[in-house]
């Protein structure tokens, strides 16, 4: 973010809380951190002892890392930004959880593409549950409510617009998996061969929902009073029912990424899985094509781990090692479990 851009988007938000609160601040005194994050920036302010986050949109990933111009906003960095508080308000109204709530918008400024929200006190819920997966910790007894009632809101946002029965798109399926293979510089031919072994009558028929594109185990607040806030659900999207529970179950598996333990592929605790995926099936998803979900999600996964690590500025063979020996390794690992798990279920009607 350049300078003049910064000086632009602090004196949008002062203006915001002078005209609807009559309250003065000045952030350029306050705001010494802006983070830049996968597809924005952010950062936080107090306004009257209150902490507030600016998260501020762009689409382009290759802006953000390299630091460069990010105004104007073009078309798409604005349909992106305003999706998320849409998706917030509409969320807020539609969903009563009583122990999981979405985080409380305050605004969105469009000339500066600025989401603002209420910051609350509390801590990364995955950081919770990944204590509490490690061998002989005791906070198990008080994680399993808190996941019964994130499953329970994910349930409850699944079914609360209305279902359509459609056709499952395996044709688009299978091309969305070539291209992440292209971009991993796999060979797609093993991967079309066991794809093309399934029984595609099987799984030609779902229900299509209003899911969220954001959702992920690490957007989620453990609040002081014991209660949840999810952030940043993302966009509204009709998809299958089954994308949208394998969308947030990978991010379930994935929960010890960055953690020492992932060398050994360390992952949620399975009875909290089982929860989960418990809750997917009573939901009525088709277990064949949630594990194709899933395998889509974990190449989509593997791209992005890989594409981040491209970027650092590391010596080169030390990616190549951390590639091979990290990230290849678990996502492998996990590939070969979901196709012994669809050969499994393929086998069974």
């Amino acid at each position: 973010m350049l300078e003049q851009e910064r000086n632009e988007i602090f004196s949008e938000i002062e203006s915001y809380f002078q005209k609807e609160f009559g309250q003065e601040i000045d952030l350029t005194s306050q705001v010494q951190t802006i983070t830049v994050n996968d597809y924005s920036y952010c950062f936080e302010f107090l306004v009257s002892n209150q902490a507030y986050f600016a998260k501020i949109s762009k689409f382009d990933q290759y802006l953000l890392r390299q630091d460069q111009s990010m105004m104007p906003f073009s078309v798409q960095d604005l349909q992106f930004g305003k999706a998320e508080y849409e998706s917030l308000i509409s969320l807020s109204e539609k969903i009563q959880i009583n122990n999981v709530k979405v985080i409380e918008v305050v605004a969105y400024l469009e000339r500066t593409n600025t989401l603002i929200t209420k910051k609350v006190k509390g801590k990364d819920f995955f950081l919770l549950l990944r204590q509490s997966s490690l061998p002989f910790n005791k906070s198990k007894n008080y994680c399993l409510p808190l996941v019964k009632d994130l499953a329970n809101f994910y349930n409850t946002v699944a079914f609360s617009s209305d279902k359509k029965f459609i056709s499952y798109d395996f044709q688009r399926y299978t091309k969305k998996i070539e291209s992440y293979t292209k971009d991993l510089e796999i060979d797609f031919s093993k991967e079309q061969e066991f794809l093309d072994n399934l029984q595609i009558d099987t799984f030609q028929d779902c229900f299509e929902i209003l899911g969220f594109k954001g959702f992920d185990i690490r957007n989620v607040i453990h609040c002081e009073d014991g209660t949840l806030k999810v952030l940043d659900p993302g966009k509204e999207k009709r998809e299958p029912l089954e994308s949208f529970f394998s969308r947030i179950h990978a991010t379930l598996i994935i929960i010890f990424w960055g953690h020492p333990l992932f060398f050994i592929n360390k992952t949620l605790k399975s009875d909290y899985l089982k929860l989960f995926e418990d809750g997917f099936i009573a939901a009525g998803s088709n277990p064949i094509i949630f594990q194709l979900e899933l395998r889509k999600e974990f190449y989509k996964h593997w791209k992005m781990a890989v594409f981040a690590l491209e970027q650092k500025s590391w010596p080169f063979i030390f990616k190549i090692l951390l590639r091979k020996f990290y990230i290849d390794t678990f996502y492998i690992k996990h590939l070969k479990q979901n196709q012994s798990k669809l050969n499994s279920l393929n086998s069974e009607v």
